[in-house]
């Protein structure tokens, strides 16, 4: 199967009258697909083995509420963000509610990761550091330093949250401060 048959499939998927042979697709999905799987290293293979057992659990459910948990603003949460994109907050992360509506949470995705918390934007202590990235001060629930990404704030269904880890009250200068961030980065 080359690219022209793959540009074919999809103008077939995208309702082209053409016909095409679906377990044609099927194979090559699969072939692809285990190709793809044997070339993984260990740990981005099981956080996406993780991942993909978590949506088979999760993803009928319309909410976290049906799992036995409700979130509220301000929560900090380990979340399965799912499969994503270079320079996307995916897999397995922490991350904090800022919104929610009709059972959806609005988080902004974190992540513990020194590099990424040693490039981060701090008034006092940092003033070059990256705008998008939000360092966060040592917090009740986490056992390292976290740093916010604010670009990959989204909605998402809070069947994806695995479980609350800790919170921010909604009404401290710190949660205050992380809005106002995430409204100057819009």
């Amino acid at each position: 199967m080359n690219e022209q048959y793959i540009s074919e499939m999809i103008t077939y998927l995208n309702g082209s009258k053409k016909d095409i042979d679906l377990n044609q697709i099927v194979d090559y999905y699969l072939y692809k697909k285990e190709v793809q799987l044997k070339e993984m290293n260990k740990r981005k293979l099981s956080r996406l083995m993780i991942s993909k057992l978590n949506y088979e659990i999760r993803s009928e459910y319309k909410s976290s509420e049906l799992l036995g948990f409700k979130v509220k603003v301000g929560d900090i949460c380990y979340v399965d963000f799912g499969r994503a994109y270079i320079s996307e907050a995916g897999y397995q992360h922490f991350g904090i509610i800022i919104g929610y509506c009709n059972s959806k949470a609005l988080v902004v995705p974190m992540s513990s990761n020194p590099l990424m918390y040693n490039q981060s934007y701090c008034q006092s202590t940092f003033p070059r550091g990256k705008k998008h990235l939000y360092r966060l001060p040592t917090l009740n629930g986490l056992h390292k330093k976290s740093v916010l990404f604010l670009n990959d704030t989204k909605y998402i269904n809070t069947a994806r949250i695995i479980e609350v880890k800790g919170h921010i009250p909604v009404k401290s200068n710190l949660f205050k401060d992380i809005l106002d961030r995430v409204r100057k980065l819009a």
